[in-house]
């Protein structure tokens, strides 16, 4: 895999204070009370290379990490995105504040739409393929 593939989504939530990363098929999830800058910055890197355990973060009183074998030679996640109400806590974290059209509370809205409209668009035969397509 191309090690620029891939993007490290980080959704600093409010309600519970947690912290949400994923990457296809992979997450991470703590509370954000509990951990400063540079813990998290560590978390984020050892997320990249692979090496964090599910056992370290359950037992920090965080809710768990999964990371499939691998992960870090399969790539480092190169891009980093931070949203939620939050993403200013780790404004030390080198990474895009993702805000789509000024409101970073839609991000998920703006994606799953996004998602729709890929599925949606006509394929080569002119037909339309997804949910509802008409």
């Amino acid at each position: 895999m191309d090690g620029n593939r891939g993007i490290l989504a980080i959704d600093v939530g409010s309600g519970t204070q947690d912290i949400l990363v994923w990457r296809p098929e992979e997450s991470y999830e703590h509370h954000t009370s509990l951990l400063d800058t540079p813990r998290f910055k560590d978390h984020l890197d050892r997320f990249r290379r692979g090496d964090l355990t599910n056992r370290e973060i359950f037992d920090e009183m965080g809710h768990g990490c999964h990371i499939l074998a691998r992960a870090g030679e399969a790539s480092p996640f190169a891009h980093l995105s931070l949203t939620g109400p939050n993403r200013e806590r780790f404004a030390e974290i080198e990474g895009h504040m993702a805000a789509p059209y000024g409101d970073m509370m839609l991000t998920g809205c703006f994606g799953l739409l996004e998602a729709v409209k890929e599925k949606t668009e006509k394929n080569g035969d002119g037909e339309r393929e997804g949910c509802n397509a008409s």
